[in-house]
Formats: structure tokens, sequence, C-alpha cells
């Protein structure tokens, strides 16, 4: 089953990039997409996609997230985004984070 489609990421692209991210809601994002970020499989596209060796800290999440959006397929998209899904953690903190952004 295929959770993005090419309307559904315009519209979130267009969505997320009205919201006011600060750097410290960058650093808190990082940190809770660490997990998905070790996935080996997940790992070795992001690294080819941003042209780094690893992706930590000092990588800028804001860089990596629009080199994603740009280069990864579809197919590759739904597969981060199941594996997002997957991780209650994460989505619950993502929820949280843009209703405080929205309000």
């Amino acid at each position: 089953m295929e959770i993005i489609t090419k309307d559904s990421l315009d519209k979130s692209i267009e969505f997320i990039s009205e919201i006011d991210f600060n750097e410290e809601d960058y650093e808190k994002i990082f940190e809770k997409f660490k997990p998905i970020f070790e996935n080996l499989k997940i790992k070795e596209k992001l690294e080819k996609i941003s042209g780094v060796d690893k992706i930590d800290e000092q990588f800028s999440i804001k860089t990596l997230m629009k080199n994603i959006m740009e280069s990864m397929s579809l197919n590759d998209l739904n597969l981060l985004t199941k594996k997002i899904v997957k991780n209650e953690d994460l989505t619950d903190f993502i929820e949280d984070l843009f209703l405080e952004k929205l309000f």
C-alpha cells in the first residue's frame, strides 16, 4: 500500500514550509529521527542523497529533509514513512510539535 502520493507530498511540503521551526526544534527532531537514521537500508540511502559519510547531530536536518524530498523516489519515501508511522514515540512527538507551532 502506497502511503505517499505526489499530491500528498506537495501538500505536505507546502504545509511544513510555512511552519517556523527554530534551531532547538530541529535538534529535537533529529534526536527523535535518530533510530530511523540508524536503519541500515535507510541510512545508506540518506547518506547517498546527502553526499556525506555519516549523518549526525552536526548535519543540518533542514538540508537533509530538503534533499530527501528532492531526491528520493516515492517508493523510498514510502519506506521511510512506514518506519516513521511504526514509531509511536516519533509520531506523538511530531503531532505535538505541529500542534505547538500551529497554536
